[in-house]
């Protein structure tokens, strides 16, 4: 006997597709993707139509900012934990690193996702100014759509 397989989604996945139509075909909708290099603004008009002449891959909002700022704020310490590092770190759960302080002769720690907090902050709140200039305090959109990695 042959089963036929057929691609099958969950309630979950179905809803979530109608919801992403909904805001994509009943716009205006800005679309943030972030993710660890860009943060993709793209403006969708009603219908669903993507404005390209207001579209752009942010680069200066992106995770990996945040992690070069972490990453500097703790260079005099630890010169070795790159962005890259600090993402691989706390990807892992390890929230802490360690350095030896010569003129308390110990070793200390160094709260990496303490740092990341007050980076994260900072960056969106740059972020949300940006928006707001870019986009004339987002008054042209109905919706906003957060998406990404």
């Amino acid at each position: 006997m042959m089963m036929a397989t057929s691609t099958m989604t969950t309630r979950k996945e179905r809803i979530e597709y109608e919801n992403k139509f909904f805001y994509l075909s009943n716009g205006p909708t800005l679309v943030i993707d972030g993710g660890y290099y860009t943060v993709g603004l793209v403006p969708v008009s009603r219908g669903g139509s993507v404005d390209d002449s207001r579209a752009e891959s942010d680069t200066m909002h992106a995770m990996k900012n945040v992690n070069l700022g972490i990453s500097k704020e703790i260079a005099q310490m630890r010169p070795d934990i790159k962005h890259y590092t600090v993402e691989y770190l706390l990807s892992q759960g390890e929230t802490s690193i360690r350095y030896m302080d010569k003129e308390q002769g110990k070793v200390v720690a160094i709260d990496l996702a303490g740092i990341r907090e007050k980076k994260l902050q900072s960056v969106c709140a740059s972020f949300l100014r940006y928006l707001d200039k870019k986009y004339d305090n987002l008054l042209d959109f109905r919706y906003i759509l957060v998406t990404g990695g």
